[in-house]
């Protein structure tokens, strides 16, 4: 049985914690840059007042966190996996649900956070007896998403960061 694979990038080996901004977000990209090594760009950049370095931000750290917050293509989707490494334990049966953000941006707007990103909800449906996977998507709709979609801008207010041009309220 084969599952997804992680990569996880090498920490840097000159890590200087002492150009931190007072910032509320520096422990939590303290946390980021000691465990993992890296931090969402736009949060180093707000925490560190300034770009971060090149040895937290280099150009395969950035090509991984573009490709995983990069919205969502081809949704809604709903399709059989064809491809599939080894073989579904034949007792393995179920399905696997997820809710996350999908959509990154709004009318070439960037989200100012990933989390204020369109929902999107997946789901994932192993059938060990039959060898077959499939998987489903689709954005969560409501009456927001829908005038947001249709507007092609941001025109609520977002949890995190991210504020239509009208402003917060």
């Amino acid at each position: 049985f084969a599952v997804a694979r992680a990569r996880r990038f090498p920490a840097p080996k000159n890590r200087d914690y002492t150009d931190f901004s007072q910032s509320s977000k520096k422990p939590m990209v303290a946390l980021l840059v000691a465990t993992l090594g890296v931090a969402p760009a736009g949060v180093a950049r707000r925490a560190l007042g300034g770009k971060p370095s090149a040895a937290v931000w280099n150009e395969e750290i950035k090509a991984a966190w573009t490709q995983a917050y990069a919205s969502a293509q081809g949704v809604p989707a709903n399709y059989d996996i064809d491809e599939i490494e080894g073989r579904i334990p034949s007792a393995l049966r179920g399905t696997v649900f997820r809710n996350g953000p999908g959509n990154f941006e709004r009318g070439g707007q960037r989200y100012e956070h990933v989390l204020d990103g369109d929902g999107l909800l997946c789901r994932w449906s192993l059938d060990g007896a039959t060898g077959r996977a499939r998987f489903a998507s689709r954005f969560v709709r409501t009456p927001e998403y829908a005038a947001e979609e249709a507007a092609d801008t941001v025109l609520h207010r977002n949890t995190f960061g991210t504020q239509p041009a009208s402003g917060p309220l």
